[in-house]
């Protein structure tokens, strides 16, 4: 309701939903609230195949598996999700995000307009324990495909993104 009193109502951008498990009744609701242009997209939120089931906890430091595979959806295989083929940029707001006030302007024009590749709402820095082992898995990856980027130089300090708002250029984060 807000991103269309808000936003929507004069942009006219679509709407891609991605959903885990939503009925009839969810998305009649949603269409109902929306005047928006709202697409669903289903998407299977799971543990890849190549990890042992038998290895991984259904909690984790307070993290449940389902938020955990929510995550990982968000962090790999979004940008590449075919609903998003035919987008150069994204604005990706989680559900619990709002736009509670009317924008003077367009975020995503704006992106575009000043070759911009990535806007966020907020930073924050990781708890130590939520990304234990995080650099090392990320720096063996890296060589293991033989990714070289001015980006990786050095060490993380920790530093992140707070994503339940952000806006990128899809191919920002294609390697």
């Amino acid at each position: 309701k807000f991103l269309d009193l808000n936003f929507n109502n004069e942009y006219k951008y679509p709407v891609l939903v991605f959903h885990e498990n939503f009925g009839a009744a969810q998305f009649n609701m949603i269409r109902q609230i929306s005047l928006s242009n709202i697409t669903f997209h289903k998407v299977k939120l799971e543990i890849p195949r190549f990890l042992d089931l038998q290895q991984i906890p259904r909690w984790y430091k307070g993290f449940s598996l389902g938020f955990r595979n929510m995550i990982r959806f968000h962090a790999i295989e979004l940008y590449d999700h075919p609903a998003l083929q035919h987008f150069d940029y994204y604005w990706r707001l989680d559900s619990d995000s709002f736009i509670l006030a009317r924008l003077w302007m367009d975020p995503i024009e704006f992106m575009r307009s000043n070759d911009y590749k990535y806007g966020f709402i907020a930073t924050m820095t990781e708890k130590e324990d939520f990304v234990e082992d995080l650099w090392e898995v990320h720096e063996a990856y890296r060589r293991s495909q033989g990714i070289v980027s001015e980006w990786f130089k050095g060490k993380w300090n920790g530093f992140g993104f707070y994503t339940n708002c952000e806006i990128a250029r899809r191919d920002f984060w294609q390697l």
